[in-house]
């Protein structure tokens, strides 16, 4: 099992396909109202509690998991009710037009129903795509749209600046744009 603390208000548990069966979770029929569900997501939380501090009292919490071969990675966010978190642009830049492309085949394969609108803007040749996640900074998009291209940032300043110094393809819907007429 691997813990990692995303941010105060954000957690990763990695598990192994041993580690899924030893705690009787049949991710592919996963329901909170179960009780062995419920019983596993309290041990986890309590673990990761004890590991990094992450605390879901008095919050909401929203769980993604997200299944693999080698076992499942599970998001827990917690919210406080009423004051949701604003989603904070992400911003990418690639070298190529076929690496940009190839980058947002792949999000949009494993990613798309995470991202709320995307943007795609050009200069000299370059590429940079701003996504906006439907939830909070969610670092899932970085190690895949790495393998493409490199983060330029995250949050206000970097969406503006991208969008003040270069052209404008596509300031809304870029991703599935992209997926449609080049891929």
């Amino acid at each position: 099992m691997n813990i990692k603390l995303i941010d105060q208000n954000r957690l990763k548990i990695c598990l192994k396909t041993e580690e899924v069966g030893q705690m009787r979770l049949d991710i592919a029929n996963l329901k909170i109202d179960d009780t062995a569900t419920k019983a596993a997501m309290v041990r986890l939380l309590g673990q990761a509690k004890s590991a990094t501090g992450f605390s879901s009292s008095l919050e909401e919490l929203f769980i993604e998991v997200y299944p693999h071969p080698e076992g499942c990675d599970l998001y827990f966010t917690s919210f406080t009710p009423g004051r949701p978190q604003a989603p904070r642009a992400q911003v990418f830049e690639f070298d190529t037009l076929a690496h940009c492309t190839q980058a947002c085949m792949q999000l949009f394969c494993r990613f798309s129903h995470r991202i709320f609108k995307s943007g795609l803007y050009s200069q000299e040749g370059r590429y940079r795509l701003c996504l906006h996640p439907l939830c909070g900074d969610d670092p899932v998009f970085s190690p895949l749209l790495g393998e493409y291209g490199r983060w330029v940032g995250t949050g206000d300043i970097s969406l503006a600046m991208t969008q003040e110094h270069w052209r404008c393809i596509e300031a809304e819907d870029a991703l599935e744009k992209i997926v449609y007429y080049l891929g």
